[in-house]
């Protein structure tokens, strides 16, 4: 393994800390989980954010998100969090 990195890439992300990050099983999007209580939808190549799922608008989580898992076929995302709830997000 080489001893020189490289920074290709920062940005924001969220608020609060990152949980956890979940590839698309194509690979086209990553979904992050974080404290700040939101599910955000990326490019996976571009790092774009493509997607904020958030608690009033979208009817997500009340508090911290700490796990996010795509299902096999891809369809359907599937978050949980400190507030005692999965929620199961269909993607179109």
């Amino acid at each position: 393994m080489a001893d020189n990195y490289k920074l290709i890439s920062s940005q924001p992300a969220h608020w609060y800390t990152i949980n956890h990050i979940a590839l698309h099983p194509s690979g086209r999007w990553l979904a992050t989980g974080s404290r700040d209580k939101t599910v955000k939808i990326w490019d996976a190549q571009s790092f774009e954010l493509i997607k904020v799922l958030e608690t009033i608008r979208d009817r997500g989580h009340v508090n911290s998100v700490n796990k996010v898992w795509w299902r096999p076929d891809g369809k359907q995302l599937v978050s949980a969090g400190d507030d005692r709830s999965m929620i199961i997000w269909e993607v179109v």
